[in-house]
């Protein structure tokens, strides 16, 4: 987004644009649920730069169906806005092959990057609370407030 016009060395007028947040998706964790089942949580990493409306790092864990949840009331609060893709579920097998975590974290960490430099959706209350930024609600509560 645009913040200033500063002059460059020959005159002419060059935007400053304000500094972008920085997400990453890392560490894998197996979790046990009830009933012997278990899912993956990730770590999500957030850096928004000096100067960024939000200034600090976060770091919330979120599993897939997060990702998805996150994305699908997006869809349906900003219709018409395209969003960015989510990595495929994949079946119990693809769990199990060679590279499928490695390819699921790199494709999270692309959409919520992705995500983090929309302002309008950075901005969102949800997500907001998905990243953890201050003053949002925590994320199962903003869930719940969405579906209400």
């Amino acid at each position: 987004m645009p913040d200033k016009d500063t002059p460059d060395k020959g005159g002419a007028r060059k935007r400053r644009l304000k500094p972008l947040c920085v997400v990453r998706v890392l560490e894998p964790e197996q979790v046990a649920a009830f009933g012997g089942t278990s899912f993956t949580s990730y770590r999500v990493l957030t850096l928004a730069p000096a100067g960024h409306p939000r200034e600090g790092v976060y770091d919330v864990r979120r599993r897939y169906s997060d990702f998805d949840v996150l994305r699908s009331i997006l869809a349906s609060r900003y219709t018409g806005m395209i969003l960015p893709p989510l990595p495929g579920k994949g079946s119990v097998f693809s769990y199990f092959s060679a590279g499928f975590h490695e390819n699921r974290i790199r494709g999270l960490a692309l959409f919520a990057e992705r995500l983090a430099r929309i302002p309008t959706l950075l901005l969102d209350s949800l997500t907001s609370s998905f990243f953890g930024l201050p003053g949002s609600d925590d994320w199962e509560s903003a869930v719940r407030k969405s579906d209400a």
